[in-house]
């Protein structure tokens, strides 16, 4: 849960400096919004790639680590069956 939190703030924080950034430039319409979430989007993909992958192998370990508690709930509900 701290990986996704920690990428979220990142993607949050790389969108608020690209924002100022764009602001700075230029007047704050609807462009500049669209602009900024595009651009912080395209820069997320590129720069938080080994904090994604970081929060993707734990969303999968967490997952697998569900799954095999289901698992043997369900094989031990069918031991006790007979």
């Amino acid at each position: 849960m701290k990986t996704v939190f920690l990428y979220s703030l990142a993607r949050l924080g790389l969108f608020a400096v690209v924002l100022g950034v764009l602001w700075l430039i230029a007047d704050l319409t609807l462009l500049t919004l669209v602009a900024a979430i595009v651009i912080s989007a395209l820069l997320s993909f590129l720069l938080l790639g080994p904090l994604r992958e970081q929060m993707v192998q734990r969303m999968v370990a967490r997952t697998e680590q569900r799954r095999a508690k289901r698992t043997g709930t369900d094989e031990d509900a069918e031991d006790n069956l007979s």
